[in-house]
């Protein structure tokens, strides 16, 4: 019976929907203990089960006479990965680690795409079939890509992703939440405003002083820097929250500044305005204590292009 192993691309956009890992991996060798091809028919039956995944798939086999196939692209496995794990996912299909997907689904991608694909697989969150989000254990962590990359070094995209790796933010709760702490850090060559990387989803414990006006223990932050105080509250769309989330908002808020916070909200719309979040960007930088100075050439052609990568434009 053939098995299949997702490659690249492919396993990418399984882990985006994937709500959990398999506990038990298994061995290269025992995945391929029967031939790794995907024939139309497996191939078919596949994206009957995964709807989600889009064509041309890719998958990896284990030798070159395997790679002609019409129905897939087909990659064959270096021998780093035949040494390996592969994970279960129903069957007889498996797909590599989500730090192995992302190495190879980083060839030819730019550092921005390398750390939001990064960043989204250390996420709290998925995406269900019909395209809303789900909470979910992040599947790696930056600490482990940064592993993988160094012993996994034939495959190519290795050394992108490993220069990828500082800016991979762990536990974003969001798509939205991931691209704006990205826009902020990373770097003004690549498009961003350069700003102190940000904790994301970060536990603050209610205080004595805080007590009075909370109605919970601890409140999560979207965005922290604690050591400079500061908070961003991302509201993905204000218009539309309910009084018992503008209620429960407010509480939070309230909290957190008697606390000793400060909270800046962002709202979706300011988000997707460049010019909005130039503004955005310039006082959170004051009050992080590092007044915005852009020196990029040409940053707002570099702020387009990273916008887009980051779904903020079309």
């Amino acid at each position: 019976m053939p098995k299949l192993l997702l490659f690249g691309p492919t396993a990418l956009e399984f882990y985006e929907h994937c709500t959990a890992l398999p506990s038990e991996a298994v061995t290269f060798a025992a995945a391929s203990r029967h031939s790794l091809v995907p024939y139309t028919a497996t191939v078919g039956a596949l994206q009957e089960q995964f709807p989600f995944l889009t064509e041309p798939l890719h998958f990896t086999v284990a030798e070159e006479r395997d790679r002609r196939q019409r129905c897939a692209h087909c990659h064959v496995a270096p021998p780093s990965l035949r040494e390996g794990l592969v994970v279960p996912i129903t069957g007889d299909v498996f797909a590599p680690p989500p730090e192995i997907a992302l190495i190879q689904g980083s060839r030819g991608f730019d550092l921005p795409r390398i750390a939001l694909k990064g960043s989204a697989l250390c996420g709290a969150f998925a995406i269900t079939r019909d395209g809303h989000l789900t909470g979910r254990e992040p599947l790696t962590s930056p600490g482990a890509v940064e592993r993988l990359s160094r012993t996994h070094r034939d495959l190519a995209g290795c050394i992108a992703v490993r220069s990828a790796v500082p800016w991979m933010l762990p536990r974003g709760a969001s798509p939205r939440e991931l691209a704006s702490a990205l826009a902020l850090a990373l770097p003004t060559h690549h498009g961003g405003y350069g700003l102190l990387r940000p904790l994301l989803n970060q536990r603050i414990d209610v205080t004595r002083r805080g007590q009075p006006a909370a109605a919970k223990r601890y409140y999560v932050a979207d965005l922290c820097w604690p050591a400079q105080r500061l908070i961003v509250e991302y509201d993905s769309d204000a218009f539309h929250l309910t009084s018992s989330q503008h209620y429960y908002d407010a509480v939070k808020r309230t909290t957190l500044e008697e606390m000793g916070y400060r909270v800046i909200t962002l709202t979706s719309r300011q988000l997707r305005s460049l010019d909005e979040m130039d503004k955005v960007a310039a006082i959170i930088a004051k009050a992080l204590g590092r007044p915005l100075r852009i020196r990029t050439r040409n940053h707002r052609a570099r702020q387009i292009t990273l916008w887009k990568t980051l779904g903020l434009l079309r």
